[in-house]
């Protein structure tokens, strides 16, 4: 429970920012439902292990990939809208995998998780044993894009926080 403070408060404070606006109902409900998913996925996320020290640095890390989750996010509907504005936008769709490269298992998790917030992009499942996630891309002729993408927002964005 020691180790939970802070991803509670960062949780709880990302919940306040999708909603939009600062209420004491809403901030009790992101708090509600904050506690909720720490303590449905904390095991999961963390691997049972201490988040490591949160300091100054990584708070700083986190706030960047928050903005970039954003951006990819805005990017991925972007995407999404010239891709079903085309002609036949369903024979491009398909699976491709991604290599775990260097990520713990939670951090793989993270990344899962975060490509799969990006429309045009969903989380099929991970292969421990092959250390592969594989995903279902809606535009999947642009798979070596992804995965570059993918290694790219790990190293410069996600490794800070979630190794």
């Amino acid at each position: 429970m020691k180790h939970w403070g802070v991803p509670w408060v960062l949780l709880t404070g990302v919940f306040v920012l999708m909603v939009g606006q600062v209420t004491v109902a809403d901030v009790a409900l992101g708090a509600g439902v904050s506690a909720g998913l720490l303590a449905w996925s904390g095991r999961w996320l963390l691997d049972g292990r201490a988040p490591g020290a949160v300091g100054p640095r990584r708070l700083w890390a986190f706030g960047v990939l928050v903005g970039a989750v954003l951006v990819d996010v805005v990017r991925g509907t972007w995407r999404m809208g010239w891709l079903m504005l085309g002609p036949r936008p369903a024979e491009r769709q398909g699976e491709v995998e991604v290599a775990l490269g260097e990520r713990t298992d939670g951090g793989a998790r993270v990344s899962a998780l975060l490509a799969s917030m990006s429309p045009g992009s969903v989380l099929l499942g991970i292969d421990w044993e092959r250390r592969v996630m594989r995903f279902h891309l809606a535009d999947a002729s642009r798979a070596e894009e992804f995965r570059a993408e993918l290694e790219r927002f790990y190293r410069e964005r996600q490794r800070a926080v979630f190794p």
